[in-house]
């Protein structure tokens, strides 16, 4: 006695098809034109050169690499205090100079690291050692 085997229509598979296909590109052109990779959550700003002048003058030249702005919360110098920081905010994919004022300058010794801290509002730190000149 033979037994009836169902399968699905040829309509249901023809849609299952489409929809896989049409799926499969999605995820193909997001990685290719870098849509996906716009919500990535790693630390976009990289310190390009830093700078620590003996009148108390820092300069921080940075990238911000990342998709959105970064906004700089603080900078922090152990025994010395860090005042004055501008520009607060790094635009996405740009470059700027952050300039803070270092006291007390009686610290700054030309030839010496000094090792700042710098918080950005996305809640990353970076630790930044610069030589006194």
């Amino acid at each position: 006695m033979p037994t009836e085997q169902k399968a699905i229509s040829p309509v249901i598979a023809s849609i299952i098809l489409i929809a896989v296909t049409i799926a499969i590109g999605v995820a193909i052109a997001g990685f290719t034109f870098g849509i996906f990779g716009t919500f990535s959550s790693t630390p976009n700003l990289r310190v390009e050169n830093q700078q620590l002048f003996t009148n108390g003058t820092l300069v921080l030249d940075v990238r911000n690499i990342g998709p959105g702005k970064i906004g700089i919360r603080s900078i922090s110098g152990g025994a010395l205090t860090v005042s004055g920081i501008s520009p607060l905010e790094v635009p996405a994919n740009s470059e700027a100079s952050i300039k803070a004022n270092v006291t007390p300058t009686a610290n700054i010794k030309p030839g010496t690291a000094n090792t700042f801290t710098m918080k950005t509002g996305d809640g990353n730190t970076y630790t930044i050692i610069v030589i006194a000149g």
